[in-house]
Order: structure tokens, then sequence, then C-alpha cells
């Protein structure tokens, strides 16, 4: 069983990068378990070593929040 203090971590560094992806008016679309990594932090870094980094995975069907943007788009429903 994973701690709460751990599960309660990965939720919230999920929720930053969401927020963060959604300030460049990105949307994923597609969050669940497979889209997540966790990987342990840089050598150096301040944070413990027990504490691992969620990094946010497969973009394939995010959208732009706003469409003005579309045309930056670089994939279609079609291709």
């Amino acid at each position: 069983m994973i701690p709460p203090s751990v599960v309660w971590s990965i939720v919230r560094q999920v929720a930053s990068g969401l927020l963060h992806a959604l300030n460049q008016n990105l949307i994923h679309r597609d969050i669940k378990p497979a889209n997540l990594i966790l990987v342990p932090p840089p050598e150096g870094s301040s944070q413990r070593e027990s504490t691992e980094l969620v990094k946010i995975t497969d973009f394939g069907l995010a959208m732009f929040a706003d469409d003005a943007d579309e045309a930056m788009k670089l994939t279609t429903g079609d291709k």
C-alpha cells in the first residue's frame, strides 16, 4: 500500500502540471495512471530522494483551450 503522504504528493504534482498546461492554453484530455511517470529527483536537488517527481506524458489527445490557438496545432483528427 502506498502511504497517504506519497499519494497526496502525486495528486498535488499532477494538479500542478495540469494547471501549468492550462496556463499555456493546453488541455490534456487523457489523464490516467498510464500517462504518469514517477522519476527520482535530479542529483543536487533539494528534494528528498524518497520523494519521486511526476511527469505527465502522452499529449496526443491534447487540444488548445482557445480556438485562436487551433492554427498552431500540429495534428488533426484525420491524421
